[in-house]
């Protein structure tokens, strides 16, 4: 595996562009074999408050057969 991204960061605002590539991954149920991935990804994290962030990401996954795309979003508190 190999890969890298780029971050800056606006005042609560952190945004995060990248790319990776895997030999070999496992699906994003985990219940099948992938080989030869390449993820492009985006990523978006705001500081709500002291306590509380946001996270969005958004994933694109390329391999031989298939293209996935995955969007997830997090809100967490930290106590």
């Amino acid at each position: 595996t190999y890969g890298g991204d780029l971050s800056h960061r606006w005042g609560d605002l952190k945004a995060t562009v990248g790319t990776d590539y895997s030999l070999y991954s496992l699906g994003p149920l985990g219940n099948n074999e992938r080989e030869h991935v390449r993820r492009y990804y985006v990523r978006g994290q705001y500081d709500i408050s002291d306590d509380v962030a946001l996270d969005v990401r958004f994933t694109r996954e390329d391999d031989d057969e298939e293209t996935i795309h995955l969007l997830s979003v997090a809100l967490s508190y930290d106590f």
